[in-house]
């Protein structure tokens, strides 16, 4: 009451709602493609950024903020959405140091209440820091099979064939590919 005995009463009410549900990711996937072209880090990929992307679709209605994270050995990397495509891109070293091989993403999903959810997918992949050792080509020789001078072409020996034969054996998966330079080209 004031100094005149009269007394007040306030009341106010106030209604809200609340929302503690996150998005549903029962329809969200998430895939990841490749590393590389052969899922293989080699030495030569080491030097440079690599591009990881692929696909997030089913993104639920109520998702205000949907983003794509790849983590690799710890850091993460943060990916560029256009429309259901994720890229970011790695490291090549961080790939090849990473002592599990293994990338992981995460998609999260948060309402306009902040709710958030998400999905993730783990990815391995091979890393190969050095090329294998040049053991397994063995028996190669050259040999002169046209002309009066024939017969295997060792050093220091002469020739008249203008096209000599190469003849030798390469043991896959170490080697794939032989070349036979001429002049180092």
């Amino acid at each position: 009451p004031d100094a005149a005995g009269n007394a007040a009463t306030l009341d106010a009410s106030k209604t809200y709602t609340t929302d503690s549900t996150p998005p549903s990711v029962t329809d969200a996937k998430l895939t990841v493609n490749n590393v590389t072209d052969d899922n293989v880090v080699n030495q030569a990929e080491s030097q440079a950024d690599v591009a990881i992307s692929d696909t997030l679709t089913g993104v639920p209605t109520d998702s205000v903020a949907t983003t794509v994270v790849v983590t690799v050995d710890g850091t993460e990397y943060q990916a560029t959405l256009t429309g259901d495509t994720w890229t970011t891109n790695v490291p090549g070293a961080a790939l090849l140091s990473d002592a599990d091989s293994t990338l992981e993403v995460k998609a999260s999903f948060a309402d306009v209440a902040g709710n958030v959810s998400s999905i993730d997918i783990a990815k391995t992949y091979v890393a190969k820091a050095t090329p294998p050792a040049v053991t397994s080509v063995h028996d190669i020789a050259l040999f002169d099979d046209v002309g009066s001078i024939q017969g295997p072409i060792v050093s220091n020996s002469i020739t008249d064939d203008r096209q000599p034969t190469y003849s030798g054996k390469a043991e896959y998966p170490e080697v794939t590919v032989v070349q036979i330079l001429d002049k180092g080209t």
